[in-house]
């Protein structure tokens, strides 16, 4: 099974995971967080589906052991680091309280919306969603049925979400995960052969209009989306500005083609997701809050608190990397484990 990365997939990854860090930045401008919101969290599930590739596995079994040991194990040990760091070492009080015990469940269950729930919504849904999705493209095969599928879990999952706040594991979000993540498995052949640029700056071209009118429409009618908050808005308009706003920022990223920031971010997604939120968006905010003479400058504030964000960021997931690495070889290791066990069974 290859692992091959696609430079585009990592840079357009970086994309999203930019946008995510600058919508939890409370210095981001109101008028950008909104836009951000129409489009980050749809283009990820949309990225997912992209390199979602069912038919390498022989079995469901394969399958899930894989997105156990890529998805799951890493997203619930990067979650119990800064438990242990921020519940144990700094505050150790915490860690036999109710509080601790909670955070503990909290990064099993996940819980949105309860005391039982602690960070890393999205990764825990999209592993459920992904073995959902395993099980349905095996069982339907043909795109039309897939497509039909794909509106069936996009129209019932709007009425779910809109009518819940939260379950384990994010599970009232996974039918529309799944229809924006099916939504990007049935365009992978199109967003792979589309490499002419006439054709990617139309696809930025209409796609950013729309994504622009539409969202407008949304924040007029709701003020706030947010799928974390089961906050959508109109379905029309929350799907147009999120599918078309998610194409055209694959459209961009496929003309940058190369960008070596963009594509680290992507490529370490999972890691700067975890801590960007928890530490290091609220340390650059500290850093600017002791520059006194940028009180009048908002903007300038704003974007040295993201660039310091970032460069946090990139020590912490290096420094990660290089303490934990058997966060993120598991799958090599257990990998090779159940084969040995497997030819010595045959044997």
């Amino acid at each position: 099974m290859s692992s091959k990365r696609v430079n585009w997939i990592d840079l357009c990854k970086g994309i999203a995971m930019l946008m995510v860090i600058v919508g939890h930045s409370k210095l981001t401008p109101v008028f950008i967080f909104r836009y951000i919101c129409d489009v980050h969290m749809p283009l990820f599930f949309i990225l997912s589906g992209l390199v979602l590739d069912p038919y390498k596995y022989n079995s469901f079994r394969r399958f899930a052991f894989n997105k156990t040991c890529k998805l799951l194990i890493p997203t619930i040990c990067l979650n119990l680091l800064y438990f242990l760091y921020h519940d144990f070492y700094l505050n150790p009080a915490n860690f036999f309280s109710t509080a601790g015990r909670n955070g503990l469940i909290g990064i099993l269950i996940a819980w949105r919306g309860t005391k039982f729930y602690y960070n890393m919504w999205f990764a825990y849904v999209l592993f459920a969603t992904e073995l959902v999705l395993y099980l349905i493209i095996m069982k339907l095969k043909k795109k039309s049925y897939l497509s039909l599928f794909c509106l069936f879990a996009s129209v019932t999952g709007y009425y779910i979400g809109s009518h819940t706040s939260g379950f384990i594991w994010s599970l009232d979000l996974l039918l529309m995960a799944s229809s924006f993540v099916l939504l990007g498995y049935l365009l992978k052949e199109h967003a792979y052969s589309i490499n002419s640029k006439p054709q990617l700056f139309g696809i930025i071209a209409a796609g950013g209009i729309i994504w622009a009118i539409f969202g407008f429409l949304n924040h007029i009618e709701c003020n706030y989306m947010s799928m974390y908050g089961n906050d959508f808005g109109n379905y029309f308009y929350f799907i147009l500005s999120g599918v078309l706003g998610s194409l055209a920022v694959m459209a961009f990223s496929k003309l940058l083609n190369h960008e070596p920031i963009l594509e680290y971010i992507g490529r370490n997604s999972l890691i700067i997701y975890c801590y960007q939120k928890l530490i290091f968006i609220p340390l650059g905010v500290k850093f600017v809050d002791k520059l006194a003479f940028l009180d009048q400058r908002p903007i300038v504030r704003w974007i040295i608190s993201i660039i310091h964000a970032l460069v946090g960021l990139a020590v912490g997931t290096e420094a990660i990397k290089k303490v934990f690495p058997f966060i993120f070889t598991n799958i090599q290791f257990l990998d090779k484990t159940k084969r040995k066990g497997t030819v010595e069974k045959a044997s």
